[in-house]
Formats: structure tokens, sequence, C-alpha cells
């Protein structure tokens, strides 16, 4: 008996666990998402008071996908421009895109990270460290499916941020 409550008193903490960098987070931009459970996300976050939605993503702290990626990564350099560079740095990347042109560069396989089809990510902006992540498939596009299924995505964030 003992045994088991102290494996209890280890394993407990461990499933509660989750990024410290979670408990950060208080502005959310939401990507468009596959059958459009973003704007169903977007509600119950809302509804639940966990996060600020914004509409500008120069505003969030994090942001939801349900893709990694090649694909993720350029709609980030999309969003979040990178900074001006010297005169020297960008003829460097400009020989860098000559290369690519002329198929001397190593091309990069396809990412396996794309759209999973039912997984959520919450994702650092600056760090482009993934926060939190669920699987959750919905079990069909209808809208109520939708509805519930976000509903669920929502309450185990919730739970996981007040594991904290």
């Amino acid at each position: 008996m003992k045994t088991v409550l102290l494996a209890l008193t280890f394993l407990l903490p461990a499933g509660a666990a989750s990024n410290p960098a979670l408990s950060e987070v208080r502005t959310v931009y939401i990507l468009p998402m596959t059958s459009a459970i973003d704007q169903y996300l977007a509600n119950h976050i809302t509804t639940n008071g966990l996060f600020q939605v914004v509409t500008d993503p120069a505003k969030a702290d994090a942001i939801f996908s349900d893709q990694m990626g090649a694909g993720f990564e350029r709609r980030l350099k999309e969003l979040f421009p990178p900074e001006p560079v010297s005169k020297e740095e960008q003829k460097k990347a400009d020989k860098e895109d000559d290369r690519m042109l002329k198929g001397e560069a190593q091309i990069t396989p396809p990412s396996t990270f794309s759209r999973g089809k039912g997984n959520i990510f919450l994702i650092d902006h600056k760090t482009h460290n993934v926060l939190w992540s669920i699987y959750e498939r919905p079990k069909s596009g209808a809208s109520d499916e939708l509805d519930k299924t976000s509903a669920k995505v929502v309450s185990r964030l919730k739970n996981d941020l007040k594991a904290k």
C-alpha cells in the first residue's frame, strides 16, 4: 500500500506538469484551422476567460495552430517579418537564394508536421517553442461536433493551467 501511495506521489505531479512558460501567456492569436475549428476554439477560450484572443498577431504572446513544420514557419515569417539586415547580410541571403534557385542547395524533405487533423499546438511566437499541445479529433465536421471538441480542448487547457 505504501508503495502505491509513493508511486502516485511521483506520478501525479508528472501528469500535471506542463511548460512553465504556459502560465506567462496572456494573449493568443489563432491561425485558421481545419474545418474552421479555430472559430469554436476562440469562442471557448474567450467564454472561459483563459486568454485574450487578439486579431493582431503582433499583440499575441502565443499562437494556436493545427500544424507545424515548414508551412507554419513560412506563415510565422509573414506574420512576424524579420528585422532589417545589413547590406552584407542581405547579399549573403541573396546568394543563398540564388543557389536554391539553381538547385545547388540541399532540398529539405517535406515535414511530417503538417495538418494533423486533431492536433492543436500553442506556440510561443518569439521562441517558436511548443508550450502546450493536445490531440482531440472531432468525430465529424458538423458544427455541434466542432463545438464539443473545442470545448474539450479548452477544458483540458484550463485544467493544465490550474495545475500550476
